[in-house]
């Protein structure tokens, strides 16, 4: 029963994660109704597993991935929707895997945005506006900042979080030692 439990909160996270997939490439947007019942549903098997001690690492995985990507949303830098999905997969996973899967989902989005960036010619002007940022930060100086380049389009990040919850949730039931399951 225990073993049953906790592998559908995996399977859960997949199905989660590619419906909201789905909806972040359709129309930019993920949907509430997908999101907060999966921190409900995380918090049930966790507490059906495990008892209270499941409840607080699925509280803890929640947590974990929440409030990095809100303070990436409050800075304008991340969808309120992608925020709550990751804090769905945190609650269903727990800690650690939930932090694998957010790890992984960064990379996998860092590197999708390089390529993304570079496909449009946009990743040099940026990285000579970071550079230019930084530079005039660390030596407080009155150096001139380059302006930021031109945003265009907005990256479904809810794709990246589904391919990072896919490699965490593999490495997992295959029992592999991977980048993205470092904390396992």
């Amino acid at each position: 029963m225990i073993m049953a439990t906790a592998q559908i909160a995996l399977y859960a996270a997949v199905v989660l994660v590619t419906i909201a997939a789905y909806f972040d490439i359709r129309s930019h947007r993920i949907p509430n109704a997908i999101t907060y019942p999966a921190w409900a549903v995380g918090l049930l098997l966790a507490g059906l597993t495990a008892g209270w001690p499941g409840v607080v690492n699925s509280g803890i995985g929640f947590a974990v991935t929440f409030v990095p990507l809100f303070i990436m949303f409050v800075g304008g830098t991340m969808g309120g929707g992608d925020v709550k999905l990751m804090a769905g997969v945190g609650a269903l996973l727990g800690f650690p895997a939930g932090l694998n899967a957010l790890i992984s989902s960064i990379i996998v989005g860092g590197f999708f945005a390089a390529v993304i960036l570079l496909w449009q010619g946009r990743l040099f002007p940026i990285l000579k506006h970071a550079a230019s940022v930084t530079w005039s930060k660390i030596y407080w100086a009155h150096v001139p900042v380059d302006p930021p380049p031109q945003q265009k389009d907005a990256f479904p990040f809810g794709v990246a979080i589904a391919l990072g919850t896919y490699l965490t949730v593999a490495s997992i039931l295959v029992g592999l030692k991977t980048p993205a399951n470092l904390f396992t």
